[in-house]
């Protein structure tokens, strides 16, 4: 259990995690989240830095209780230390199954768009012939989420050089039938 925390908001805590750290699974980009769970003292960008290179992750999700009455949710990228996002949520009194089911879907619906966001963003600069092949997917994403002709032709491209860098990728085989 968490330290510091009274018995019955460590079970809750560690509920809600197990709950997040369930759906989180269901992502197809799952090697991307890395979920510590409790009182978390984060010192500074540079232990996020750290912290994602010992868990081999981009992104860490930070989950603590505020006070008796709320939860807290972080994603920040471990890269260099920035928070994405965070959220807060007001738990009842007592906290039902249901309300833990809720946070849970409502925080992975945002984590999933942080997330593609924030990928679409870092690939979107860099040079084609240095991206692999799935910062060739989340390319692809961007210029198919743009709706225009151009943009579709350059994703389909995109997707060429993922199926040749990895012919047997879900994620490309996906993305390709997104965009046809």
């Amino acid at each position: 259990h968490p330290q510091n925390l009274p018995v019955d908001d460590a079970v809750l805590l560690e509920g809600i995690a197990d709950d997040l750290a369930e759906r989180i699974a269901r992502l197809r980009w799952m090697l991307l989240v890395g979920a510590p769970v409790g009182a978390l003292k984060i010192a500074s960008p540079a232990w996020l830095e750290r912290a994602g290179k010992v868990l081999q992750v981009d992104y860490l999700l930070h989950c603590r209780m505020a006070g008796r009455r709320e939860f807290l949710l972080a994603l920040s990228d471990s890269r260099d230390g920035r928070l994405i996002w965070s959220g807060r949520y007001a738990l009842g009194e007592p906290v039902g199954a249901q309300q833990v089911q809720q946070i849970a879907t409502d925080a992975v619906a945002v984590l999933s768009m942080q997330v593609e966001t924030d990928q679409q963003q870092r690939v979107r600069a860099r040079q084609v012939s240095l991206l692999s092949s799935d910062e060739l997917v989340w390319r692809a994403r961007w210029h198919l989420r743009r709706l225009t002709p151009e943009d579709s032709r350059i994703a389909d491209e995109l997707l060429d050089l993922a199926a040749h860098a990895r012919p047997d990728s879900t994620e490309v085989m996906i993305e390709r039938g997104f965009a046809e």
